[in-house]
């Protein structure tokens, strides 16, 4: 009998150290998460969005995460987040311990 315990192998998500240079673009998209109306308004204006802040707050971007958030059209805040994923090219990769074995030691 094949013990499943011995297929289960341990995984971890790497994300490029970049992911946190960009905490203005963080804070942007969390805000746009619970507030629908800042959401609604980053879609169709993001220079809007921008100038009006959220709850009295500004959100500060470098020229850099400003061009690229005025240049992706989207019309849901995944589409945008998607987009600014790809401009800073943010993609996680799945990292496999170095012992793992391949799927071809169990016939697949």
């Amino acid at each position: 009998m094949l013990d499943l315990k011995a297929l289960r192998q341990r995984f971890t998500l790497l994300f490029p150290p970049i992911l946190y240079e960009h905490e203005g673009l963080d804070r942007l998209l969390a805000a746009a998460v619970v507030n629908a109306q800042f959401c609604n308004l980053l879609l169709r204006d993001p220079a809007g969005a921008l100038q009006a802040g959220v709850q009295g707050e500004n959100i500060q971007l470098s020229d850099e995460e400003a061009a690229v958030l005025f240049s992706i059209s989207a019309n849901t805040l995944s589409e945008l987040a998607d987009g600014i994923a790809r401009c800073f090219g943010e993609q996680p990769r799945v990292s496999l311990p170095i012992s793992a074995p391949s799927l071809e030691y169990y016939g697949r």
